[in-house]
């Protein structure tokens, strides 16, 4: 690593001998000196310079060497330089000051010491001498005097007075505000003893002593000095010794402040203590007297007891200091501190109110009253305080001003009126709800806003009874500024006067239009369907018992007819149900113009409707009506952009003949209604006795199908499936049969329909699929592998059965083939919810089973249906199979089905083949499969395995 030239001879110089002589000695001492070295030449040239004085200008030697000094000084030191460099004749030593300048132009202050030398002739060779950089003396020296003049500043404008002793007690400085504590200038004072400017030598006793006892540091010491004419000043004193570096006292310094009239104040305060003392207690108000340094002097019982001061030393401390001693008041003692200083800057009374907690915790509100109080020259002297508890009034002023807004901004409309009923004050409510404003109702009586609509002496009624105790309420019909007529509920109250005489009285009212028009619409929403606005159940119940009172009393017959729309779910689930319910109301329109004004139509609920007929004289009324509904109804409906047509069933029951009350003629137009469904609807049907014994006769049959169900009484017959290419059977359809105990072999014809209706279906219907499988299961193993079985499904079992659960567990349980399991749907089932039955089908279908459409052509034929739900066969109804080929009607819809059903990749089968010619005809057409008596009747299990054997 390389070194500094300096670094280079910091090394003691080396002698072979051991011993250096003097020039290395010399040149060591030089090259390693901290001051700047050179000698010059009798030209003043420089002929040698140390690293020390290169650093100092910033230069090398090269730059050095040469040249003269005054290429290395500031142009103003270059006189200096000159004259002194013109005595180099001279062999005394010459030191002096000059201004060094750097290559970079800056400058600092240089102290040179240089003596001339002679050569052996005598004469003068030269000059050598060192260079000291004064920079740092010279920034202290002006640190210094800064510092000294920033305490003379201090001394001069200070308010105290300061001063400093020797060791003998002799004053050696103090600050010109001597003139104004002792009137003597500050240069009198120096040299005076302190001893001297004590009022009685016994106060320096008691200073010296009391600094001895302090350890040499006074704080706030009061003593007694003499002015210069001789009179007695009171001064407080802060001193302390001055010591030297090896702890002696060399002396005393302190501040000193004329205290004179704060201790006449205070004696003059003394002197009325026993006075002012026992006034100030006597005020209930707070009261606080602090010096004006914020020493708390005086505070009265209500003052401690206001900041909780009980036992508390606060005599003489400060805000803070008690806030310290009492760190639960540090809130209040700093509020109290900030708001004594704001009095102190206003230097004037101020008023100021504060939230302060009493010894319970609770809140309260204080009123503070601050005098501040200066001394002749300005200072603070003292401050006046007195705290008044606000807390009652304000709590009586909030009470008034909320009771002013509950007035102002109540929701009812409020009046005062004056013991003669005139009109001295009305809230914004008023105005709104009467349109009046306040100022047009003033000093008027109420009877303005009088409708007219109660009896003539109402009025006087309400005043006579207020009067007498003192309250009315009640509802009361008003007129608004507009004419309008209101309903309004009206409290009134009197107030009274100390007398017991009543002085004013305040009216509370509230319009009750919207609540008179809720109770109206719930009144009617009770008795009426929200959805048509027809009379519910409840109210034409009413209407119809009225109608047979009458009927009884005039001698009339009375009709009741209930209604059912035919296919109304059909609608509701294909275009939604906000149309089907405005076909609802349009149909309760126009069911409303097929009768009389007496006449009351009702929704029953769903889409079945009720209506009853009165006053019945004509034989052939009820017809009449029934046949104008049947008509009003069958025009088509005109629904968000759809035309829908529906028709209805009718159901009609008449008093006296079919019954002599509600319920009875209920259930007997009910069970009418359900006979024109059966027949075809879009009919109506009088109730006759054979209608109730079928209806009895419907409800036995679903019981004793419920116990069949419970008891195993079903069993399952095959017919067989022709293939109609080779002749064999390939295949069979499972068809239920019930073993009644009472009827024996029931066909499904009879209890079919029943076992939909009550739901009964879904449990047989499972039931069915489980046997079927088994079975099918059974002739597998039997040998006839290929053999496949349909079975039927219900469209009741798509709806409220999960009918892919109920062929997966019959699939798994038997261990059947799904591939061999045929089931059979029927077009309705396809249409009603296609969205849900579309998700059902094609898990089926995911099973791997077959699909086929039962009845192909009886009911929409849909062939989008046919695509979307990817069915496997199509089976052509019966009735177009019957009379095959002689029926040309019938062979040319056979004949269109078939190439269909090829086009689309679809088997076919043929129901109801009962004849050779229609075999030979299907032949013909290519259709795949026959099923019908020619080949074999429903078989049971038994009989069925000798026909596939």
């Amino acid at each position: 690593m390389s070194q500094s030239p300096r670094a280079a001879h910091a090394e003691a110089p080396e002698h072979p001998g051991g011993i250096p002589d003097d020039a290395q000695i010399f040149r060591y001492v030089v090259d390693n000196a901290i001051d700047g070295f050179f000698i010059i030449d009798a030209k003043r040239r420089f002929i040698q310079v140390n690293d020390a004085l290169c650093e100092m200008l910033g230069v090398t030697r090269s730059d050095m060497l040469g040249k003269t000094p005054l290429d290395f000084v500031a142009e103003e030191s270059h006189p200096e330089l000159i004259r002194q460099m013109g005595a180099i004749e001279s062999t005394e030593r010459r030191r002096y000051r000059v201004l060094g300048q750097r290559p970079d132009g800056s400058k600092f202050p240089l102290f040179l010491n240089n003596t001339s030398f002679k050569n052996e002739l005598g004469a003068v060779a030269g000059s050598f001498g060192f260079v000291t950089d004064l920079t740092s003396l010279v920034e202290a020296q002006q640190a210094v005097a800064a510092s000294e003049r920033e305490l003379q500043r201090i001394l001069a404008n200070m308010q105290d007075t300061y001063y400093r002793t020797d060791t003998e007690g002799r004053i050696v400085r103090a600050s010109r505000s001597v003139k104004n504590l002792l009137g003597y200038q500050d240069d009198e004072v120096v040299g005076m003893r302190l001893s001297d400017l004590y009022y009685d030598p016994r106060d320096r006793e008691d200073f010296l002593r009391a600094m001895a006892e302090s350890g040499g540091a006074l704080t706030g010491y009061e003593s007694r000095l003499r002015y210069k004419d001789g009179h007695e000043v009171w001064v407080r004193t802060n001193a302390q010794y001055l010591r030297d570096a090896d702890g002696n006292v060399v002396g005393v310094e302190g501040t000193t402040r004329d205290n004179t009239e704060h201790r006449y104040m205070l004696e003059a305060l003394r002197f009325s203590e026993g006075r002012l003392a026992s006034l100030i207690e006597a005020l209930p108000d707070a009261v606080f007297l602090k010096d004006g340094e914020g020493r708390w002097q005086v505070v009265n019982t209500a003052g401690v007891r206001l900041f909780r001061l009980m036992g508390a030393d606060w005599r003489g401390k400060d805000s803070q200091q008690i806030a310290d001693m009492r760190p639960d008041l540090t809130t209040e003692m700093i509020e109290c501190r900030l708001s004594d200083e704001a009095a102190w800057q206003n230097r004037g009374l101020t008023r100021n109110e504060e939230k302060i907690f009493d010894a319970d915790g609770c809140e309260r509100h204080w009123e503070f009253v601050k005098l501040p109080m200066f001394n002749p020259d300005g200072s603070r002297r003292a401050l006046v305080v007195v705290a008044r508890d606000l807390t009652e009034q304000r709590r009586v002023e909030e009470n008034l001003r909320l009771a002013a807004q509950v007035f102002e901004n109540s929701g009812e409309a409020i009046i005062i009126m004056d013991a003669h009923t005139r009109i001295v004050s009305a809230n914004r409510a008023y105005s709104d709800m009467t349109g009046y404003l306040a100022e047009e109702v003033l000093g008027k009586p109420p009877a303005v806003l009088d409708s007219d609509l109660q009896p003539p002496d109402f009025y006087q009624r309400l005043w006579s009874s207020l009067r007498e105790t003192g309250y009315w309420q009640g509802e009361i019909w008003s007129r608004r500024r507009n004419g309008e007529v209101y309903p309004e509920w009206l409290g009134i109250s009197s107030l009274r006067g100390n007398d017991g005489e009543v002085t004013h009285f305040v009216a509370i009212s509230s319009d009750i239009s919207e609540r008179k028009a809720s109770e109206a619409r719930i009144e009617f929403l009770a008795h009426h369907d929200p959805l048509t606005d027809l009379p519910n159940r409840l109210l034409l119940r009413d209407r119809l018992e009225r109608a047979i009172a009458q009927g009884e009393r005039s001698d009339s017959r009375v009709a009741l007819l209930f209604l059912d729309l035919d296919r109304f779910k059909t609608v509701n689930d294909s275009l939604g149900h906000p149309v089907g319910d405005r076909l609802l109301r349009e149909a309760a329109q126009r069911l409303r113009e097929c009768v009389r004004e007496m006449d009351t139509v009702s929704r029953q609920g769903g889409d079945e409707f009720l209506i009853v007929l009165t006053e019945l004289k004509e034989g052939d009324a009820v017809t009449r009506a029934a046949e104008s509904i049947l008509a009003a109804l069958s025009r088509p409906f005109s629904l968000d952009g759809h035309e829908v047509a529906i028709s209805c069933s009718v159901g009609v029951a008449v008093y006296p003949e079919d019954g002599r009350d509600f319920d009875e003629l209920l259930k007997k137009s009910d069970i009418a209604m359900y006979h024109a469904k059966e027949a075809g609807r879009n009919a109506f049907r009088y109730y006759t006795e054979r209608m109730n014994i079928d209806a009895l006769e419907r409800l036995d049959l679903q019981n004793r199908l419920r116990r069949g169900l419970e008891r195993d009484e079903f069993v399952l017959h095959y017919q067989p499936v022709v293939e109609l290419a080779s002749g064999r059977i390939v295949g069979a359809e499972a068809l239920v049969r019930w073993n009644s105990p009472e009827e024996g072999l029931v066909m499904p014809g009879r209890f079919i329909a029943v076992a939909e209706e009550s739901g009964l279906i879904v449990p047989l219907g499972d039931w069915v699929l489980r046997e079927a499988c088994r079975q099918l299961r059974r002739w597998h193993d039997a040998g006839h592998d290929q053999l496949f079985l349909a079975v039927n499904l219900s469209a009741i079992q798509f709806r409220r059965g999960s009918v892919e659960d109920s062929v997966t567990r019959a699939l798994r349980d038997s261990g059947t083939d799904p591939r061999l399991l045929e089931l059979e749907l029927t077009e309705s089932i396809l249409l009603q919810g296609a969205e849900h039955v579309l998700a059902s089908v094609r898990q089926l279908k995911s099973l791997g089973v077959k699909l086929s459409i039962d009845d192909f052509g009886t009911g929409y034929s849909s062939l989008a249906y046919l695509k979307r739900f990817a069915v496997d066969k199509l089976k052509i109804d019966q009735s177009f199979v019957r009379g095959l080929p002689a029926d040309a009607d019938n062979a040319a819809i056979v004949g269109a089905v078939v190439q269909m059903a090829k086009s689309l990749k679809l088997e076919v089968l043929a129901e109801g083949v009962e004849g050779e010619q229609a075999v030979e005809h299907l032949r013909k057409l290519q259709c795949d499969y026959v099923q019908g008596y020619h080949f074999g009747r429903p078989l049971p299990v038994a009989e069925f395995d000798r026909l596939l054997d």
